[in-house]
């Protein structure tokens, strides 16, 4: 019942590695999580691809193969896609939850509503790794010969990853499967070869087979790390890349890889800065930590009425869940040299002192900075406009543990009753970056941030009111689950989680800005710190990193806005007090500051607007919950008009002629002359495919001729002429014979003959050889299967 496929290429190694290929494939998709039961695919490739390997050791013929597996491939799916996705008890119970969640995504999906269940991708991609996994495995046993399944296992593998956010994306993962691949191609052209050398009794060196594995795994390896690095170098040598930037950045920073090494021999802990680098990703958190950072100085106690935020940079532009910056400039300093001050200049500047307890990339400022005592290589936005300003404020080199540098700086006064006049002016630079949405943003976030500020008229009191939205509403919390591939970080966040730390915070702050026009961006840093001496001295922690929104206002510029309930509230002062009001942040209960802020403009009854706005919301708690996404604009007609574009095209590729020197020939053979006046060689792709293009329409279907014999015979056909094949066709199906004779006198008339044919009648005949074959194979079939049964 079993036959030795070892000449095909059957042996320990190539099974083992076709097993891993085709695991790490499907394993590919599972690690996205773009949705639940992605293991159950799994499950099904290496299922697959080991009852692909034990059909192809059988005896059975291609009918019982094809038999065998229709039968294994429906009990299978349905165990797994049935039973597995309903997790009933009765087999009839799940049928019933899986045919009609079936039919009613497939209902949606024709009525072009979202699909929210994801039946149809588990069963879609179920099947499709399913029949992948089957093909490879006997593929391998029967013909020694996995180009083709590999390929596809391959594709599979690189559109998986290639549509993660690059954040996610496994790299490990992808240069496994792909050294295995190269080496299991590999070590299969080595087994055909030494089948070669011992049909034909050459001599082979015993090493031979060890010799050739060690060159494959070098190859193979060397051949991944090359396409895997290649568009690293290629950006790293690019001058102004992001890649080159951070390879930059990184010799600067090399001590922190052997400081980390050797941290055990030191006296105490290493200790390391927060990473903001060029991009930050949403739901990236820094380890919680009591080590001191760096240490600050205040010039004096009472220099700023507020909290202070110690500042390494701001970002502009979110796209799938990652904060970046756009249209920045570098530039280099001298130290103490004036830079963009402006925004306040009439205040007092004062001086600060920094000392690092740790190396640090950047220097952390506060306030609207004038000078660094040292060189800076500053990050510009606007530099050559009157709204430039410096974003960051970096080194030339990491600054070490006990360095220290001094910053100039002024806070300028923004009273409440001046950011409430600031108007709506903003310039046409600040809108077009500090409004950026991404394009697949929420209408439900923008209904939400409606609602808040719903009745207010400047835009400081609505950035006061969903700050305040935020801090009363969502519940602060260092851990977060994992995020679903599927949603935004954001949306998640405020509609989903509704908890988060305080980088969720600040996004969705900015973003809710943004949706109703207010210009807004994202800080990051580190928070106030430890108070060592009230107002002068502060000890900032690594536990300390923290996030909080920027909202620009036209005359006065940036002004932070805390929306994380964690932290202490900012507040304003009135230009009537002497002092600021005072709002207790700690348990994020901000009535008292808001009657405070609200007194003699936005006063209703006896509570303020603020608290009209909660109460109102709180009332519409299931409307705000209920929000859908609105139905984006029908644009099927872009859709129908790329398919005919799409269509046109392949179309005139296979059937469209160019008009060349009088007379009208194929596309393929205008290219072919062109290639050649250029005096070089065209592909033989190309001039294959020229040449079927000047193929008859009996001359391209004659070898269906040879396919239909192919049927009845197992030898090789093709050494036969068309006549002989004709001739041995109608014995096997005499039911043809006139069509069959037909088509050769037609193609003796053409050929040989020069006449024209009769198309439509050719056409005719070779649909009727076809139904003829199929009908006279089955009837054999049937009637084999029926002798058999009679002689036991």
């Amino acid at each position: 019942m079993f036959r030795k496929y070892r000449v095909s290429g059957f042996d320990l190694v190539s099974i083992l590695c076709l097993v891993v290929l085709v695991f790490l494939s499907a394993y590919s998709l599972e690690s996205t999580h773009w949705t639940e039961n992605l293991n159950l695919i799994t499950a099904l490739a290496v299922i697959g691809v080991i009852l692909g390997m034990t059909l192809g050791i059988t005896a059975f013929n291609k009918a019982q193969l094809l038999v065998l597996l229709v039968l294994y491939s429906l009990v299978i799916l349905f165990s797994f896609l049935v039973n597995g996705t309903s997790q009933g008890e009765l087999w009839d119970e799940n049928w019933f939850v899986f045919h009609t969640r079936i039919l009613e995504a497939m209902t949606d999906l024709l009525k072009g509503l979202p699909v929210t269940d994801n039946i149809l991708f588990i069963t879609g991609m179920g099947v499709l790794f399913w029949g992948m996994a089957l093909w490879a495995g006997m593929a391998l046993i029967r013909k020694g010969d996995i180009w083709l399944p590999a390929l596809f296992l391959a594709v599979a593998m690189i559109c998986t990853q290639f549509f993660q956010p690059s954040v996610y994306r496994n790299d490990l993962l992808s240069g496994v499967f792909f050294f295995l691949l190269v080496f299991l191609l590999g070590h299969q052209y080595y087994l055909k070869t030494h089948q070669r050398w011992k049909s034909a009794e050459a001599y082979e060196d015993q090493d031979a087979g060890r010799v050739f594995m060690t060159t494959s795994s070098i190859i193979s390896a060397v051949i991944v790390i090359i396409a895997w690095s290649t568009p690293f170098v290629i950006d790293l040598a690019t001058t102004g890349t992001k890649q080159q930037k951070a390879f930059v950045q990184t010799l600067e920073d090399s001590g922190d890889f052997f400081s980390d090494l050797f941290s055990s021999l030191t006296s105490q802990p290493i200790k390391k800065e927060s990473v903001f680098g060029d991009t930050l990703p949403l739901g990236s958190s820094q380890p919680l930590s009591e080590d001191v950072i760096f240490t600050a100085i205040a010039p004096d106690a009472d220099f700023n009425k507020g909290n202070y935020y110690w500042k390494a940079r701001s970002y502009s532009s979110y796209n799938d869940g990652m904060w970046t910056s756009t249209e920045l400039e570098e530039r280099t300093f001298e130290k103490n040299t004036p830079v963009y001050a402006k925004n306040g200049t009439e205040q007092i500047p004062g001086t600060f002192i920094v000392v690092a307890n740790t190396d640090l990339s950047y220097f952390y400022t506060s306030g609207s900075v004038m000078s660094i005592d040292q060189p800076t290589r500053t990050m510009d936005v606007f530099p050559d406009s009157e709204e430039a300003e410096v974003i960051a404020w970096r080194p030339l080199l990491p600054l070490g543990e006990k360095d220290s540098y001094q910053f100039t700086t002024f806070f300028p006064t923004r009273t409440y009753e001046k950011l409430q006049t600031a108007g709506k002016a903003y310039p046409a630079r600040i809108k077009r970056i500090y409004l950026q949405l991404p394009d697949d943003f929420s209408p439900r976030i923008t209904k939400l941030s409606e609602a808040i500020t719903e009745g207010l008229d400047t835009d400081f009191a609505k950035a006061l009111a969903i700050t305040d939205y935020l801090r009363k509403t969502y519940r602060y919390s260092f851990e977060v689950d994992d995020i679903p591939a599927t949603l935004d970080p954001v949306f998640w966040f405020l509609f989903e989680e509704k908890s988060g730390f305080c980088n969720f915070y600040a996004s969705a702050e900015v973003l809710m800005l943004r949706s109703i026009g207010i210009p807004a961006r994202l800080g990051v840093g580190y928070a106030q710190g430890v108070v060592i001496e009230k107002g002068k001295v502060f000890e900032i922690r690594s536990k300390d990193s923290h996030a909080w929104a920027e909202v620009y206002f036209p005359d006065f510029g940036w002004v932070i806005f805390e929306p994380t309930s964690a932290q202490p509230a900012v507040t304003f002062q009135h230009e009537h007090d002497e002092t600021m009001d005072t709002v207790d942040g700690r348990n994020g209960d901000f009535n008292q500051g808001n009657r405070q802020l609200s007194q003699g403009d936005i006063e209703t009854g006896d509570f303020s607007r603020f608290d009209a706005i909660e109460r109102r919301l709180s009332s519409q708690d299931s409307f705000l919950d209920d929000i859908s996404v609105e139905e984006l604009p029908n644009q099927w007609y872009l859709t129908v008009i790329t398919w005919i574009v799409i269509g046109i095209v392949v179309s005139f590729l296979f059937f469209g002629h160019v008009r060349y020197q009088g007379a009208q020939i194929p596309i393929q053979e205008y290219v072919i002359v062109h290639i050649e006046k250029r005096g070089r060689k065209a592909p033989n792709w190309l001039m294959d495919w020229s040449a079927h293009r000047k193929l008859t329409y009996l001359q391209k279907n004659i070898h269906q001729i040879d396919v239909s014999l192919h049927w009845f015979i197992k030898r090789d056909a093709r050494q036969m002429t068309i006549m002989e094949e004709s001739a041995q066709l109608q014995q096997f199906v005499p039911t043809a014979a006139q069509e069959i004779q037909t088509v050769l006198n037609a193609f003796q008339d053409e050929v040989y003959g020069a006449k024209e044919i009769n198309t439509q009648e050719v056409r005719s005949s070779f649909r009727k050889i076809r139904w003829a074959v199929f009908v006279t194979w089955w009837k054999d079939r049937f009637n084999l299967l029926k002798k058999r049964a009679n002689t036991r």
